[in-house]
């Protein structure tokens, strides 16, 4: 059997900002430890783009104005 290199995955994160709201009123260093490994985790996803067809997130908070996704680009809001 020959696996085929060049289908590419998509990726579903369901919820991916129930972290953060879940640390909202905890010590703000523990929502900053999550802000931080959430921006470490979407970076890991980053760094394999030529193996991606596409991401799907899903969760309640709008997304481009948060920095743990600063180095994703072509982000699109559906709504």
């Amino acid at each position: 059997m020959q696996i085929s290199t060049r289908n590419r995955v998509v990726i579903l994160v369901d919820e991916y900002d129930k972290p953060m709201i879940d640390s909202l009123n905890k010590a703000k260093e523990v929502h900053e430890e999550i802000k931080e490994t959430s921006h470490n985790f979407y970076q890991v996803i980053k760094s394999g783009d030529e193996h991606i067809k596409f991401v799907l997130l899903t969760g309640v908070s709008q997304f481009s104005g948060l920095s743990i996704f600063s180095g994703l680009n072509n982000l699109h809001d559906v709504q």
